[in-house]
């Protein structure tokens, strides 16, 4: 595995939303230390976010031979609250606040960042209601599975 594409996907002015910009931030700032010999890029980042209505223009120009690994953050279940879902699973990215565009990569990673109540109004209320702590807890976690992730391909 020659070249890892992190796409970072979040809305960075609402806090719910951040945790993939937050991450995107996090392995830009880091990645030379993380793993010199492959070429790993980011998409999204808290100054440059990838919302919901720019992916379709950035996912039809990846090249053809990168690792893609997407990252977001979801809603749930209240028991599932903070876990992190890793999986080689399609990402219906915007999902929980209106129809969603399905993504696909080689590795999906979700956090789980907030309670899914089944209707667009209240989880929109509720990616805003967030706490700052609980993105920040939730990045972090991811942020040590994909350095270990990284130090083992």
């Amino acid at each position: 595995m020659d070249n890892i594409l992190f796409l970072c996907i979040g809305d960075s002015n609402i806090i719910g939303d951040s945790l993939g910009p937050l991450i995107g931030s996090l392995i830009q700032k880091n990645k030379k230390s993380i793993r010199r010999n492959i070429n790993i890029e980011v998409i999204g980042t808290m100054e440059l976010p990838i919302g919901y209505k720019n992916i379709n223009s950035i996912i039809n120009n990846i090249k053809k031979n990168t690792f893609i690994v997407i990252i977001d953050s979801a809603l749930g279940s209240e028991n599932n609250i903070g876990k992190i879902i890793i999986d080689d699973s399609s990402l219906y990215a915007g999902k929980g606040v209106n129809e969603g565009k399905i993504l696909n990569g080689d590795i999906t990673i979700r956090g789980i960042v907030g309670k899914n109540h089944n209707n667009i109004i209240s989880n929109a209320v509720e990616l805003r209601n967030i706490s700052v702590k609980r993105i920040d807890d939730i990045a972090y976690k991811i942020m040590n599975t994909i350095i270990l992730f990284l130090f083992t391909v």
